[in-house]
This record gives C-alpha cells, structure tokens and sequence, in this order.
C-alpha cells in the first residue's frame, strides 16, 4: 500500500468516528397538545340514558344505573326487564354508541361485586336488525362503525337471592382497534 492510500483511508476513518462521537444523548421539544373530556353521552364511547326509565341518568356527566331509585330494592324471585326486548330501539335502559370517525371493538364485561347472592344480571345489546349480544358472566365483543349504535336492555333475576343481597357490580366497555 502506498503512503498516499493509506493517509486517505486513516482520514477517512478518523472522519467517520468524528461524525458518530458527535451524537447527542439527550433532546427536548415541547408540543401543544389538546385533550377535552367529554360527558358520557358525547365522548367516544357513547353512554346515553334512556328518557323511559329513572334505572338510567347522567349524574355528573357519566352514565348511572341504579334500579333503586323508585323502591329500597328488587322482590326476591322475580324478574326485572329495563327496556322492551321486542323493541329496544324505542325502549332501553341506555344506549351505546361509537362517537368516534373510525370502526373500533367493543369489549363489554359484567363483574359482579358479589357472584355468592345468586340471581342473574344481563345486559343485551341490541342492534338496528334486532340481533343481540348477551352480556352476563363473560365479556363480549361487538364490533361498531362510526356513528353506529347498541340499545341496551337490562334483565334482573333475583330468582334464589334473599332480603338483602347485592347484584351490582362494575360495567366496563373498553374501544380498541379491530384486529386487522
């Protein structure tokens, strides 16, 4: 190798090293960003009580379902509709609707505070064609386009619980992305 070569490719490397050892460790930026929450009736996940039942209300901008509040409690061995089954578009206990521009899942799941007081708590989801998604024990998923809607009926059956027992629980619905 000649003498010329060689000083060529050692400035070469030299260069090279120089350009990498003058990368920074650390940058920072800063950006506006604009979140709004909204009242469950006009956020993505669209919880809108129905005006047919007090078992449903917005109370402080989110969705309360309370069977409560026209008696102390439920009879035991009975059974409690909120919303018609064979019309749910016009009668519901709330309705669920995808506020967003884009199609999302739903997954809907009903955990009971106490699963030993027997009876039964059902959420039915209820599409424009009248099929359902039944959610009681196990979570479901419904798949909603933007705008589209679910109108829920609730079913209480207190068949085998006693003066005093407890069927609420928690209703979670949770939007994510349709698995491609």
């Amino acid at each position: 190798m000649n003498r010329r070569q060689f000083i060529f490719g050692a400035a070469s490397v030299t260069g090279a090293s120089m350009v990498g050892a003058s990368a920074f460790t650390t940058a920072s930026a800063t950006r506006d960003i604009n979140i709004e929450v909204a009242a469950d009736d006009e956020a993505i996940i669209g919880l809108v009580p129905s005006d047919d039942t007090d078992a449903a209300e917005l109370v402080d901008d989110v969705l309360v379902i309370d069977t409560q509040v026209e008696s102390s409690g439920l009879n035991p061995d009975a059974t409690f509709t909120y919303g018609d089954e064979d019309e749910p578009e016009n009668t519901h206990l709330f309705i669920l609707t995808n506020n967003s521009v884009d199609e999302y899942d739903f997954e809907i799941e009903f955990e009971r505070e106490d699963n030993e007081a027997g009876g039964e708590v059902t959420f039915d989801f209820y599409d424009d064609d009248g099929n359902t998604t039944s959610v009681s024990t196990d979570a479901e998923t419904v798949t909603l386009s933007d705008g589209e809607s679910r109108y829920v009926v609730l079913t209480v059956d207190t068949d085998g619980t006693e003066d005093g027992a407890t069927l609420g629980g928690d209703l979670s619905i949770t939007a994510t992305e349709p698995a491609e």
